[in-house]
């Protein structure tokens, strides 16, 4: 233990007797996380992503609330209603909206029945802004 506190207060006084060691350690996180936050807040920023809910069901429901609760706290994406699983994928493929998710019918029965139902993503990886 002795040992190793000599080599803990060794560093310290080093650390201490430099103060350009100093602000390299103090301000190089917040330069690295300024450099590397902004251009990914923005390249996410002003996404949409279409929902289309053929269930109504309560799990459904829960869905779409975490969906919503990310476009606000978050900003990543924005969430549109569709009625039609058809133009949702045609909206996708144009590059209308950036992605579509639908929740199928029966969803919520088949959670709280512990079948583990899938809910389908569609995704054109081609379509760049």
């Amino acid at each position: 233990m002795k040992r190793m506190m000599a080599i803990v207060e060794r560093e310290m006084r080093k650390f201490f007797r430099s103060p350009a060691l100093m602000m390299v350690s103090l301000t190089m996180p917040w330069s690295n996380s300024l450099f590397w936050a902004t251009p990914s807040a923005a390249r996410f920023a002003a996404r949409e992503m279409g929902v289309v809910d053929y269930d109504r069901g309560a799990q459904a429901l829960k869905i779409e609330e975490a969906f919503n609760s990310i476009a606000v706290n978050i900003r990543t994406f924005t969430t549109v209603a569709y009625e039609d699983e058809q133009k949702a994928r045609e909206d996708v493929r144009t590059g209308k909206i950036d992605a579509a998710v639908i929740i199928p019918a029966q969803y919520s029965r088949r959670v709280l029945a512990g079948d583990s139902p899938a809910i389908g993503l569609v995704v054109d990886t081609a379509t760049k802004r």
